[in-house]
């Protein structure tokens, strides 16, 4: 008896089971393009001379970016930047910068800081014009944040007193000029504080820059009008034919 069972285990055991094969559904392998900051990055690491990366900027302008790419495209940007010497290449930079601020549905306060720390270490004058336009742009980005606004109006009456060239004057005030709806007093008071400059240019620049916000019709107030007056007397002429326009 326990022969014949030990028999029937073992056949059972031995039995070999089939399973039906089952046709493994064929997996689709999709191919998705590099994302335009990791193109982009290519693109400049491929460069070996500013032509090139000049070439590689313009063909870049030319393309569509989507509004989630636009982050990473602008990290991508100023990184190259800094290590760039070309001014050409530095002021395409520049000008992208200010073209992707403006991409619908992305908000340009997440580079503010980036954007500002551009201008610290920059000599040309063509490229801090550049710039300036760029700090402009994202002010005019950001309607609902008047304390950026603000600040980015301090940094650019802050680079008058550095700048020696009236080409970067003209887009330091003009910043100023066009990011002051809301907080009126503040921006007055800021320009207010280059009337007693130094340099005569600067004076002059000053005093313009209040006339193109009167001009907008912007109301100055009392106190601002009696330091500009009191430049009636000042030792330049340009500056008091400034001041008499007020």
């Amino acid at each position: 008896m326990a022969a014949h069972l030990k028999k029937r285990v073992y056949e059972e055991f031995s039995k070999v089971v089939q399973i039906p094969h089952e046709e493994a559904q064929a997996k689709k392998l999709r191919l998705s393009k590099p994302s335009k900051s990791a193109a982009l990055h290519v693109d400049l690491c491929k460069a070996t001379n500013s032509t090139d990366a000049l070439q590689y900027l313009l063909q870049f302008a030319r393309k569509p970016v989507e509004v989630e790419s636009v982050e990473g495209v602008i990290r991508i940007l100023l990184e190259h930047y800094y290590k760039e010497t070309d001014n050409s290449v530095r002021l395409k930079i520049a000008s992208l910068l200010g073209l992707l601020s403006k991409t619908n549905g992305f908000s340009p306060d997440c580079i503010v800081d980036d954007a500002i720390n551009t201008l610290g270490n920059e000599k040309s004058h063509q490229v801090l014009a550049q710039l300036l336009d760029t700090l402009l742009v994202i002010g005019s980005q950001l309607p609902e944040s008047p304390a950026v606004r603000l600040r980015l109006i301090e940094v650019a009456c802050k680079l008058v007193e550095v700048a020696v060239e009236k080409t970067v004057w003209a887009p330091c005030w003009s910043c100023c000029d066009r990011l002051t709806s809301g907080g009126a007093r503040d921006v007055q008071s800021i320009i207010s504080n280059y009337f007693a400059d130094q340099d005569p240019r600067v004076r002059t620049a000053a005093i313009k820059a209040m006339l193109q916000l009167h001009d907008r019709g912007m109301k100055i107030y009392q106190i601002i009008y009696d330091q500009a007056c009191r430049l009636l007397s000042d030792d330049y002429e340009q500056v008091r034919s400034a001041a008499v326009q007020m």
